[in-house]
Parts: structure tokens; sequence; C-alpha cells
């Protein structure tokens, strides 16, 4: 499986322009960030096959909540959207998800980019995939959902929070419709079709893409034969991480 195949429909094979992704992702953040970097990463891979991305994000670091400040020399476009710092808790978080999705189904941010010819939403911010979905049929091109997080179950099985919480409620609405609305489906989980298929999404619509290493990141790195194996753990600390398996 390449990247293209799930990017580049073949609808669009016989394009002689180069095809234009736009990938809302509230939470993308530039390398000079800390945070997740998959969505640069996946966006430098995809300009090197002829695509040009729009990576659409908030302004917001999620994790310093500072602002991001201007991104330059990519070979991509990088969108900031302000939506504030509402707050902490899982109350602003939600607050900051329907902001950020309200403020890109607007469309003040496209100005004249070119028109794309997929739109992806990534969750966990479920508002903006669906924002991603209503601009796919404005413009009348495919509509890709990435499930990285699956909200709202991982607020009811991890946070522990009611199915009952009218947020939960609304949210199980918004996945459902977010789902139905898709061509296809991204998933960095392997069984995502499992839990999906309540919705009718079937299992050759959806492509598991991992996170990886873009090892043009380390340029020093060299290879070394020895029999020696290390086995460096880079993620989150916690609970939901599943370190006592790890271990």
């Amino acid at each position: 499986m390449t990247l293209l195949r799930v990017f580049y429909p073949k609808s669009m094979e016989q394009e002689t322009k180069q095809p234009s992704i736009w990938w809302i992702n509230q939470f993308a953040l530039p390398p000079s960030q800390p945070g997740g970097g998959r969505h640069v990463q996946l966006a430098r891979a995809l300009a090197k096959r002829g695509c040009a991305t729009t990576i659409v994000a908030s302004s917001t670091n999620y994790m310093t909540g500072q602002e991001v400040g201007r991104v330059d020399n990519c070979d991509f476009d990088f969108v900031q959207i302000p939506i504030g710092w509402r707050g902490p808790g899982g109350m602003g978080k939600f607050l900051r998800m329907r902001s950020f999705g309200k403020k890109v189904s607007s469309g003040n941010w496209i100005d004249n980019r070119q028109k794309p010819d997929v739109i992806i939403g990534s969750s966990p911010s479920l508002h903006a995939a669906n924002a991603a979905a209503m601009l796919a049929q404005q413009f009348n091109v495919p509509f890709i959902v990435e499930v990285r997080d699956i909200w709202p179950l991982s607020l009811v099985e991890v946070a522990g929070v009611s199915p009952k919480h009218p947020v939960v409620r609304h949210l199980y609405k918004l996945e459902e419709q977010v789902m139905r609305r898709a061509a296809r489906v991204i998933s960095l989980l392997p069984q995502a079709g499992n839990y999906f298929s309540k919705y009718g999404t079937k299992a050759d619509t959806i492509d598991w893409i991992p996170n990886g290493v873009d090892m043009e990141m380390f340029p020093n790195t060299k290879s070394t034969s020895t029999s020696r194996i290390v086995v460096m753990y880079v993620g989150s600390l916690g609970p939901p991480n599943g370190m006592r398996t790890i271990l």
C-alpha cells in the first residue's frame, strides 16, 4: 500500500495538474513545536510524490497552550486558525474543538487556495472531521476521515466519563455522521474496522497507516552491524499507553 493509493483517487490518475490535498487536523504541529509530527512528515512525503498538501490546524499548541507562531520554509501550506485557550479540563477541550470546527467550515481561511482534489478530516476532533466533510461536499470532492483516537469511546473507557453524558451523546452522533459521509478511512489502529463496522464501514475502505519515522530528520544516523538490539519507547507515559504491558 502506497500513500498515493489512498490520497490520490483513481479518478485523478489522468490529471496533469498537481493534485491538491487539504488535511484538517486541529492538533497538527510544525517541526519546531513539541508534539505530534505525523502530518508534517506525511505532507513532506506526499510533496515528493507530486502532491500539494495544505494542513489546517489550530494556531495554539495543544500541549503548551502557547501560540505556534509563523511557519515558513515548508514544502507544504500550513494554515493556522486561532481559537483561543478556553480554560483547562475536558469542557475546555470540547469548546476548543467546537470553535475550531466552526471556523474551518466557515471557509474564511480558504482565500485563493487551489481547489482540493480530496479533503481529509482527522480525529479526535470530530468537529474538525465534520467540518472537513462539509467542505468536501461543498467542493464535490472525496472526503477521507483519519482516525487517530476513537472518540468518544476513549472518553468513556479511559477517562471514565458516563456514556449518558450529554457531550458524549453528542459526540457519538457526530462520529456516526462523519463515518457515514467518509469515502475512505485512514486509521492508526489495525483493527479499527471491527469498531466502525456498526456504521456500515466496509473493511476494504479502511487503510492502516501507523506512525513512522522520517529518517531525513536524523541525517547523522548511521547503520552499524552489531548484535546489540536497542529498543526505545518515545511515546506518552500514562495509563492509556499500556506501559505495564510494554515493561
